[in-house]
């Protein structure tokens, strides 16, 4: 009798410890599509129901197409065969423009005033390359373009049937990711762009003019989001490869470096901000989003299905996409909540003295109701990990973080939002040097009553 009641317990310690290591990452739901592109160019949503995507591939086997749902991407349908669109601009539920380049590598301006049922074609060039597009409403937009000499940037008033010049930059990537805010300042139009994930640049005139950001700002930059005419975050690397997010509060002149040990291992990539404080930004590898809900300050992890994080699109502070290319299915992956528990560190800098001894405190408060705090102190440079078991000794939780600094951390927790069952659990602490020789490791209780 005694065994049967030990096989049913273990049997219910699996299933449940199953549920928990799946409910760990669905914060972050991946859907599915009815191609297996190579290649995700782009995806941007209207609502919550209505979005597009442009897919392509690395080689002839994959014909390139646009993608549309109406049910908030469960479902996806082809709505355009043979046509590589590199980007595009959602302005209602019904009007779309992107920038083309078909098999014959001719550039175009294509365009939809009716969901995607119907296409045109205009701005056709054989000459330019079409970098990105903006634009302001039905008619008036700006096309940043480029030869093998020279960047442009063209402004239309006919929804792209007539082309004008009104900017050439001797830096023939110029054009990358126009981005224009949408509220004028002083009668002009604020905007931004890259050159082919390098140089950066912005415009206080409405695009008639433009000035190579610098001040601090590395040049190879990848994605960037701007809140206004001054605040914004650009994902950035130095010359020896250290990953950063800068950060700046006075459109551009000066940059603060938003460096975390996280980014050590993974590059950030698209970026998107709600509000000043709360932001994502992608991965280059590693099923994870960054995190913030500090501006910055302090970034975390959230747990997603896909290995790399392309691209992000978001509509408010709850609803998002992120989505690659370059791997195996899943590409996509959806959240209703904002992507679910940022699982993160911070440093205590209340104190500059180095602790004399490693240490990892008791969890408080303990017993807890959804939230508790860990805290622990390192003496030397250290890569950390915690993990937290189940009662049964299954890992339900882990996580790393490389090259931290000597002082006091604390790692907070929300055990409801990570989905987890009332019960006792064990966090196990472990610090490893430079010389990947482990320093200290200890393991305490817990005790979660919801």
């Amino acid at each position: 009798m005694k065994k049967t009641i030990y096989t049913i317990l273990m049997i219910i310690i699996i299933i449940n410890s199953s549920f928990l290591i799946n409910n760990c990452v669905s914060q972050w739901v991946a859907q599915t599509l009815p191609v297996n592109p190579h290649i995700i160019y782009c995806m941007k949503f209207f609502n919550k129901n209505t979005g597009w995507m442009s897919t392509g591939g690395l080689d002839n086997t994959y014909i390139s197409k646009i993608l549309k749902t109406t049910n908030g991407g469960d479902n996806w349908t082809i709505i355009k065969d043979s046509i590589r669109m590199y980007s595009f601009q959602v302005l209602d539920s019904v009007t779309v423009y992107g920038n083309v380049r078909n098999v014959q590598a001719n550039e175009s301006i294509y365009r939809t005033f009716n969901g995607g049922i119907t296409w045109d074609s205009v701005s056709y060039s054989t000459i330019l390359g079409y970098n990105s597009l903006f634009f302001m409403n039905i008619d008036t937009g700006y096309v940043g373009a480029s030869d093998s000499f020279w960047g442009y940037l063209f402004k239309t008033t006919d929804g792209g049937m007539t082309l004008n010049q009104i900017y050439k930059d001797n830096n023939p990537s110029f054009g990358f990711g126009l981005n224009f805010l949408k509220d004028k300042v002083n009668g002009e139009f604020y905007g931004y762009c890259a050159a082919s994930n390098a140089y950066m640049f912005k415009t206080t005139n409405s695009g008639y003019n433009w000035t190579q950001l610098a001040s601090g700002l590395f040049n190879n930059t990848g994605g960037f989001y701007f809140i206004n005419k001054d605040t914004g975050w650009v994902s950035n690397h130095d010359n020896f490869s250290h990953y950063y997010i800068q950060h700046t509060t006075n459109g551009g002149i000066s940059w603060i470096n938003q460096f975390t040990s996280i980014f050590n291992n993974y590059y950030p990539g698209g970026i998107y901000f709600s509000s000043y404080n709360k932001g994502w930004a992608g991965a280059q590898d590693g099923y994870l989003v960054y995190a913030t809900t500090n501006g910055g300050q302090t970034w975390g992890r959230q747990i997603t299905p896909n290995n790399r994080t392309v691209g992000l699109c978001f509509l408010d502070s709850l609803n998002g996409w992120n989505y690659c290319g370059y791997q195996s299915a899943p590409y996509i992956s959806k959240t209703t909540n904002g992507g679910g528990v940022i699982l993160g560190i911070t440093k205590d800098s209340s104190s500059n003295i180095i602790p004399k001894y490693y240490t990892l405190k008791q969890n408080y408060p303990n017993p807890f109701n959804n939230s508790t705090i860990i805290e622990y102190s390192l003496i030397m440079k250290a890569t950390i990990g915690i993990n937290i078991y189940d009662i049964s000794g299954r890992s339900v939780y882990d996580m790393t973080a490389n090259n931290l600094e000597p002082g006091n951390y604390r790692l907070s927790l929300d055990f409801g939002a990570l989905n987890f069952p009332s019960g006792i659990y064990f966090y196990n602490f472990i610090a490893i040097n430079e010389k990947g020789i482990r320093q200290y490791s200890e393991t305490k209780k817990l005790m979660y009553v919801k």
